[in-house]
């Protein structure tokens, strides 16, 4: 059984809470009495998602599973960089001072590089399972990346740079580094084989995406195609296998679940928007960006933890309480945003997601002996 990475958890948890009170906020419009530095505030908390729980989390992955040497100072390097990039966004825009960002993002995707680098090493020095998935979902990662390093640079210093890569950078890591990694964690959790096909599936859909929205748009008519292919693959390898008899099967069931919804999405805006060159709302990309973070990825790593470790309740069925109420409260606030019909659901949504996530740091806390002492 492998060694679970408690350092890298316990920094995706911090993570989730600021991010779950950042939400709850964000709900009364509370960051619009900043001003102009509104956007750093919004931006903070998407990122504290996306790299602070999400990125670390999935990386702690891999490190706990390919079993990475000199784990805890990666991870140490994970959270501080993670950490440096997510503060210099919000000083950036209380300061006015734009550099801050491209140095908090040479610094912070620095970190990640070295560490997904260290772990595409091991993997391969190794000859784990799991190193062509490694590589292909790191390297789609590191894309992202430099799309989004390239509108920063763009914005910081007024660069003839292309004015899409931010949608390229949101686009490309949804589907190509998060959803593609998900379904590794969930093959793991769940028993399976890794199926190489479909995350090649997945990282042509991100090719296409990001390749598509920067330079050549009839690109992106494949990428429903390409994503309709992947949902099946998923389907056919994880159906069989996903119940609700245990905390980790409930959370598997629900990134499932999430994976289809974002097909009913990518043919929705296909069909009424693609098809006829028009523009897609932003509402809609804001609702489908929640159904990967919170429904696809964020599932796939309870589900993991759950896995690994009995999760202390901090009530009587409290983690019942936790992985329906979050779930049953997310499912509604995605359709809510998809809807532009506000985000007020994040109040309540946030009350059981702190129930659950406060339970897997304090259980991460008493678990520090999973990381042997060498690292």
């Amino acid at each position: 059984m492998s060694k679970l990475s408690t350092l890298g958890f316990k920094i995706s948890m911090y993570f989730f809470l600021i991010v779950t009170v950042m939400g709850m906020f964000n709900a009364f419009g509370f960051w619009s009495l900043f001003g102009d530095a509104e956007r750093g505030f919004l931006l903070v908390h998407v990122h504290s998602g996306t790299l602070g729980v999400l990125t670390v989390g999935i990386l702690s992955f891999y490190l706990s599973e390919i079993a990475v040497q000199k784990q805890r100072m990666l991870t140490q390097i994970l959270g501080t960089s993670v950490g440096v990039f997510i503060l210099s966004i919000l000083l950036s825009y209380l300061t006015g001072m734009t550099f801050l960002l491209v140095l908090g993002a040479l610094i912070g995707l620095g970190g990640i590089a070295h560490v997904s680098a260290s772990i595409i090493v091991q993997a391969f020095r190794s000859s784990s399972d799991l190193r062509w998935q490694v590589l292909t979902n790191l390297g789609v990662l590191g894309l992202g990346i430099l799309y989004g390093l390239t509108y920063s640079l763009r914005l910081a210093f007024g660069l003839e740079l292309p004015v899409t890569s931010l949608a390229a950078h949101a686009a490309s890591i949804e589907v190509g580094f998060l959803i593609m990694a998900s379904v590794i964690v969930l093959e793991n959790v769940l028993g399976l084989d890794h199926f190489l096909p479909q995350t090649i599936v997945f990282a042509l859909y991100s090719i296409s995406v990001g390749l598509g929205i920067l330079f050549f748009a009839p690109l992106l008519m494949l990428t429903t195609p390409l994503f309709i292919i992947a949902t099946i693959l998923v389907l056919w390898k994880t159906a069989g296998s996903l119940n609700f008899s245990e905390s980790s099967r409930i959370h598997a069931t629900f990134s499932v679940t999430g994976v289809v919804g974002f097909l009913v999405f990518l043919i929705y805006i296909t069909v009424n928007y693609l098809s006829k060159g028009q523009s897609v709302p932003d509402y809609l990309f804001v609702g489908s960006s929640h159904i990967v973070f919170l429904l696809i990825t964020s599932n796939a790593l309870f589900a993991y933890l759950s896995s690994k470790m009995e999760v202390k309740e901090l009530f009587p069925k409290s983690d019942q309480v936790f992985v329906y109420g979050f779930n049953l409260s997310a499912v509604v606030f995605a359709v809510l945003l998809l809807l532009d019909l506000g985000g007020h659901m994040a109040i309540l949504m946030g009350i059981f997601l702190g129930i659950g996530v406060v339970s897997y740091l304090l259980t991460l806390m008493g678990h520090s002996e999973a990381v042997p002492a060498s690292n």
